[in-house]
């Protein structure tokens, strides 16, 4: 295989490397944000279980919740 030919790929095999990390930092903020989503939902769940939590909580949690699924 001649030099040329070899760079050609190494050039090419860069560029997919390249791609899968971007594709991997994306993914992984991504995760992140859902993660701290998922936090969010799990608090709210524990506190709308409370018994003396206000209605007025209530109303402020739907709107966040409508908010999340946007």
């Amino acid at each position: 295989m001649s030099q040329q030919k070899i760079l050609g790929l190494m050039k090419s095999a860069k560029v997919l490397v390249d791609f899968k990390e971007k594709k991997i930092e994306s993914l992984q903020r991504e995760n992140l944000e859902l993660k701290s989503k998922l936090s969010k939902l799990e608090t709210f769940i524990i506190e709308l279980t409370d018994e003396d939590c206000p209605k007025e909580y209530k109303q402020i949690v739907l709107k966040e919740l409508q908010e999340c699924q946007n």
